[in-house]
Parts: C-alpha cells; sequence; structure tokens
C-alpha cells in the first residue's frame, strides 16, 4: 500500500508502484486539481486498473465514469461495504 496526499505525489507513486487498484479521495489537498481530474491521467497510462473515488459529497461522484473511475463510496464509509466494492473489483475480468 501506497498512501499520497497530493496530485503530484499520487501520480508518481501510481506510476512507480502499479498498483493492482486505486482508492482516492476527490480532495487530493491540492487547489489546483482533484481525484476526478488524476483519474483522467491514470487512465492514459493504464486503462485496467480499478479505482474507486471517495468522497464526502456524493454530487461530486455522480460523473465518476466520465473521469475513468470504477465505483465510488461516500465517506463516512462502511468498512464492510468498501472491502465488498474492492473485491468485486478485483476480481471482476478486465474490461467489464
Amino acid at each position: 500500500m501506497e498512501i499520497a496526499h497530493n496530485y503530484q505525489s499520487a501520480f508518481k507513486k501510481f506510476i512507480s508502484f502499479a498498483p493492482d487498484l486505486v482508492i482516492m479521495d476527490v480532495c487530493l489537498g491540492d487547489d489546483d486539481a482533484d481525484g476526478r481530474q488524476l483519474c483522467n491521467e491514470i487512465r492514459r497510462f493504464n486503462r485496467w486498473v480499478p479505482i474507486i473515488l471517495m468522497s464526502g459529497r456524493h454530487d461530486v461522484l455522480k460523473d465518476h465514469e466520465q473521469y475513468g473511475a470504477n465505483d465510488t463510496i461516500d465517506k463516512p464509509f462502511d468498512m464492510e461495504k468498501l472491502l465488498l466494492k474492492i473485491d468485486k473489483l478485483l476480481t471482476a475480468k478486465p474490461g467489464i
């Protein structure tokens, strides 16, 4: 597991770590970029890695697919619900 606190750090870690799954908050602590923009950037490099976007504001998650996210979760979230989403995404066949 890798943790990043802003857009640049998250993208650099994504490139170097090549994770099997990305879970990120829409709010990355940057004024210039957010998790939705990072989703787009990740999709330029990897179309298949599952991405879950999270936010305390449901309205910013409604168009998650246009940014390349596979799923969303509202904060505060139930850990069991998050684990079910992770399991679903990691066991799905690529491209589905």
